[in-house]
Parts: structure tokens; C-alpha cells; sequence
């Protein structure tokens, strides 16, 4: 099972947890029912809120929000489909 004790935001949805890393930028999906890690990608700047996820067309995303970096001083959001 993972486990964070620096997680900036979670989200439970369609029985994956979401979870952005505080200072990594790692973005990560487990398994809400083992723990196990199912998804991780690297985000481009830190997570600074929690995760959304929305409906487009029948299709689910999951969102994000980003801080600002040196290269790239405004902030984002980024979004991921499910």
C-alpha cells in the first residue's frame, strides 16, 4: 500500500484514490480497495489545491491545479482522462 505523509490533495472517484504529492509533483491513482499504485505520472509545477474530476461527453477527467515555477511564473491547471 502507498502511503504519503506529505499529500497536498486526495480524491476518491470510480473506486481509484487520487493523490498529488506536496514537493515531488507526482501525481498517483490507487486502488481504493487494496492501496495499490495503478497510475503515477510527474506533474510540470507543484500541486497547490485539490484534484476535480469532471464529465465531457460521457468521457471523466480528473483535474488539477498547478503552482507556478521560475521557468514559468503562472500558475496551471492540467487534466488527465480517465
Amino acid at each position: 500500500m502507498y502511503l504519503c505523509s506529505q499529500c497536498l490533495a486526495h480524491l476518491h472517484s470510480r473506486g481509484k484514490i487520487f493523490i498529488a504529492g506536496n514537493d515531488d509533483r507526482t501525481f498517483r491513482a490507487l486502488e481504493k480497495s487494496t492501496g495499490k499504485l495503478v497510475w503515477e505520472t510527474t506533474l510540470l509545477a507543484m500541486a497547490n489545491a485539490t484534484a476535480c474530476t469532471y464529465m465531457v461527453n460521457g468521457k471523466q477527467y480528473v483535474a488539477i491545479s498547478l503552482a507556478g515555477t521560475k521557468k514559468n511564473p503562472s500558475e496551471s491547471v492540467t487534466a488527465f482522462s480517465l
